[in-house]
């Protein structure tokens, strides 16, 4: 018997992460992949959001309400080692 009710773990995560949260998730998802289609690499930052004078430069300046979370950095960087992978035959059993 529950008292509180019980929730799957998907239920779960769609109380902490609201619909639009999520979509703000896919669209960074997106821009992320294409830029890395496109050559490019990204970096996120929100330490320099810490000091008040940049967060007030950078804020919307139609609606002026809204502070930045985050910012996005894409350019063109050195290219890094691949990421490691398993070998196939560690996985799967070929019958």
């Amino acid at each position: 018997m529950s008292l509180g009710g019980s929730t799957t773990p998907d239920e779960k995560l769609a109380r902490l992460y609201p619909p639009v949260s999520r979509r703000h998730g896919q669209a960074l998802e997106r821009v992320l992949l294409q830029a890395t289609a496109d050559g490019l690499v990204g970096s996120m930052t929100t330490q320099p959001l810490e000091w008040p004078e940049l967060r007030w430069m950078v804020r919307d300046p139609v609606s002026a309400m809204a502070h930045v979370q985050m910012a996005l950095r894409l350019g063109y960087g050195p290219e890094g080692p691949a990421s490691p992978r398993r070998p196939v035959a560690d996985l799967l059993d070929f019958v």
